[in-house]
C-alpha cells in the first residue's frame, strides 16, 4: 500500500509564491509519498487581481479537473 498525504494550501501549485508547504510536499515527494495538493477556490478577490498570469493558470487547473505533474502529484484549484 502506498502511503498518500493531503495538502490544503492557499497558494496553488504553479505559483510564483512557493510557500512551506511545497517545500514539504517535495520533501514528501522525494520520500515516495503520493501527494494530493489541493489550494484555496477562485475567489472574485483573485479576479479582480491585477496578476492576471495567476488567475489563467488557476481557471486553467480548475477547468481540467486538477493536474497530473508526476504519478505521484496531483494539484487542484476549486472554484
Amino acid at each position: 500500500m502506498s502511503k498518500k498525504v493531503l495538502f490544503a494550501s492557499n497558494n496553488h501549485w504553479e505559483s510564483p509564491f512557493q510557500v512551506g508547504t511545497h517545500e514539504i510536499a517535495r520533501q514528501y515527494l522525494d520520500d515516495g509519498w503520493e501527494i494530493a495538493y489541493v489550494s484555496d477556490p477562485i475567489s472574485p478577490l483573485h479576479i479582480l487581481s491585477k496578476e492576471k498570469d495567476i488567475l489563467k493558470a488557476r481557471f486553467k487547473n480548475w477547468k481540467s479537473g486538477g493536474i497530473q505533474y508526476s504519478n505521484s502529484l496531483w494539484a487542484y484549484v476549486p472554484y
